[in-house]
């Protein structure tokens, strides 16, 4: 999903979209979109504005198609595409996540929840960026708020089937919705906390973070490299 407006991003955000903001050198999408290449037969990126060059890095790097969703809720596409006819797991990822995409851990929990409609895999809160908050028995996700604290919330990062989804709500645009309706009916689960370290780059004050994050990183390992050659 790389169709966001990136509003919180401002002015960064004024020509381009959140998903072409340079991170680390690449754009931010590539945290992503590199790491499915060759594993995923098929990964279809929703665009939105400023998205011609989007468009193309996605086409050159790994993706097999592009759907304009503009102006459009987070979760149009799984209504209103050729993608609600996909009766298996579809893999969705958010563009401005940042971690190591462990494939065996999400499938395998999807596998153990019984195959459901949508799966959420939680995180760790972390206090500079905002989650949803999830509560869950045994796996049936109960309730998701904004408000109402946790131990985990969403990281982005879901598995649904979208013919099954198709049949058990009505047309949405937007994920929350989604979710609630899923809840009414024990459909809507969630993995184990997810194994891998999580970011994610939502405003500008997380992209510096990140960015600090990354030059102490850098520096605390050309320390160690100096002293292993002394």
């Amino acid at each position: 999903m790389a169709a966001g407006q990136g509003t919180r991003l401002a002015p960064l955000t004024a020509t381009r979209p959140k998903a072409m903001l340079p991170v680390d050198g690449a754009p931010l999408i590539s945290k992503t979109l590199l790491q499915l290449k060759n594993k995923i037969k098929n990964i279809v990126v929703t665009v939105g504005e400023h998205s011609e060059d989007l468009v193309i890095y996605v086409l050159e790097n790994g993706g097999t198609k592009v759907l304009s969703t503009l102006y459009k809720g987070n979760c149009w596409w799984l209504f209103n595409s050729e993608i609600r006819e996909i009766d298996e797991p579809v893999l969705v990822l958010p563009c401005d996540n940042i971690t190591n995409l462990n494939l065996p851990f999400i499938y395998d929990n999807y596998q153990q929840l019984g195959s459901p409609p949508c799966m959420v895999v939680p995180i760790s809160p972390k206090h500079e960026i905002e989650g949803d908050f999830i509560s869950s028995n045994n796996g049936i996700v109960t309730a998701i708020s904004r408000n109402v604290k946790q131990p985990i919330y969403c990281s982005g990062i879901q598995v649904v089937n979208p013919k099954t989804v198709n049949n058990l709500c009505k047309q949405n645009e937007d994920f929350s919705d989604v979710w609630n309706e899923l809840i009414s009916i024990q459909g809507l689960t969630c993995s184990s906390i997810y194994p891998e370290k999580w970011y994610s780059i939502n405003t500008v004050e997380q992209l510096n973070i990140y960015n600090e994050t990354q030059v102490q990183n850098e520096n605390l390992s050309l320390r160690f490299t100096v002293k292993d050659h002394l």
